[in-house]
């Protein structure tokens, strides 16, 4: 069986669809369509339902991809462990998001300043993901709470605020009431968005049902609908700040304080490469010598 067959297998059964998966290899489907029928043949079962160009996973396909999954990952951890055991960190660590868009690119920069041989991945998810089903070896993510679960740590504190634009009335005030903020009009994020849920979780809890005005989930294009005065948004103090939108106040909410927090999660099994340990520090290292803008 060979490496590259699984590698095909697993993108296949992930983009349900041989061309996507082909486009991302940059090799023809064709190729992708022969290195699927070579694996089946070698098992002797069909590892999947055929449905015109979509295709999905069937049970045989379901228990070849987890067990594929972990022989790649262990391959690549020993290809990781071998090298800090050689004392090289010229290998790529894929760091996955489902926060933090803004300080993002602040925070490579930063990094590879101080490691420029660490190569970084970033991917973007909408909301928090299972880090074990990926092959990602780090997860930025947002929750209500601190983290107590194991292989994670909360790395950051970050008030969440009420938005308004400068022409709004509350504008005049440093802080706002759940009984003002009922009668606004709100920007809110989509239901696949971790913040909506975070949010609703507080509005709930102050016994306000908000007109929704807008829904969107790009912060640029929400601060600017909050900036044109069409509406006011719940938003965490970092994005507001690095924002630098001098048309938009940031009100503190006086009924309850509203905060999120930053949290580093890593691979609950496997290896941990020192490149991951070293972004774990440098990253707890970074928010807690964090400069908030004027």
């Amino acid at each position: 069986m060979e490496l590259l067959h699984l590698k095909y297998f697993i993108r296949v059964a992930e983009r349900n669809n041989i061309s996507k998966a082909a486009a991302e290899f940059h090799v023809v489907s064709s190729a992708v369509s022969n290195h699927i029928k070579a694996l089946e043949q070698e098992l002797g079962v069909s590892l999947f339902y055929r449905n015109g160009n979509c295709i999905t996973l069937n049970e045989n396909g379901k228990i070849l991809y987890r067990h594929a999954k972990t022989l790649l990952r262990l391959i690549d951890d020993s290809k990781k462990e071998i090298s800090d055991n050689s004392e090289k960190l010229d290998y790529e660590l894929i760091i996955a998001t489902a926060t933090l868009p803004k300080l993002i690119p602040h925070i490579i920069q930063d990094f590879k300043k101080c490691y420029p041989d660490i190569k970084l991945r970033i991917v973007q998810f909408q909301k928090y993901i299972n880090i074990d089903d990926t092959d990602c070896d780090l997860l930025l993510y947002s929750s209500d709470a601190r983290t107590l679960a194991p292989h994670s740590r909360t790395i950051y504190e970050e008030r969440i605020g009420l938005a308004v634009s400068e022409q709004n009335p509350l504008a005049r005030q440093i802080g706002v009431t759940a009984k003002q903020m009922a009668e606004e009009k709100f920007i809110r994020r989509s239901y696949l968005s971790d913040f909506r849920r975070l949010t609703d979780k507080y509005l709930n809890a102050l016994g306000i049902q908000p007109e929704t005005a807008l829904i969107s989930d790009y912060p640029p294009f929400i601060n600017e609908l909050v900036a044109s005065n069409m509406g006011v948004a719940l938003l965490p103090q970092l994005t507001w700040l690095y924002a630098r939108e001098k048309n938009i106040r940031f009100l503190r909410i006086q009924d309850v304080e509203m905060f999120r927090y930053i949290n580093i999660q890593w691979r609950t099994a496997g290896y941990l490469s020192r490149a991951a340990e070293i972004f774990i520090r440098h990253i707890t290292d970074y928010f807690q010598n964090l400069e908030l803008p004027e």
